[in-house]
């Protein structure tokens, strides 16, 4: 079984989730629902941060086989978190 760090990206414009294929150049990207367009100088910044995420990923996997280590994975999402102003610190 191989361990494949994913990544989907949301588009605030239409509220739907893309999957992205990190695994090949990608010079362009659109939303498939409404046509909407990243910015091309965010493409390198999607890049880098899956490619940290992914890295991560692979030395969990490695040090879980080699070291008998628990065996973790990171995966991350943006979500829209309402707190009271107490909640906050100063």
């Amino acid at each position: 079984m191989a361990q494949m760090t994913l990544a989907q990206l949301k588009c605030h414009q239409c509220n739907h989730t893309f999957p992205l294929n990190m695994y090949r150049p990608i010079s362009e990207i659109r939303c498939p629902y409404c046509d909407e367009k990243v910015s091309s100088n965010m493409i390198n910044r999607i890049r880098e941060a899956w490619g940290y995420i992914a890295d991560l990923n692979r030395d969990f996997d490695k040090y879980s086989n080699e070291s008998e280590e628990p065996r973790f994975s990171l995966s991350t999402f943006t979500d829209e978190v309402h707190l009271s102003f107490e909640d906050i610190d100063d």
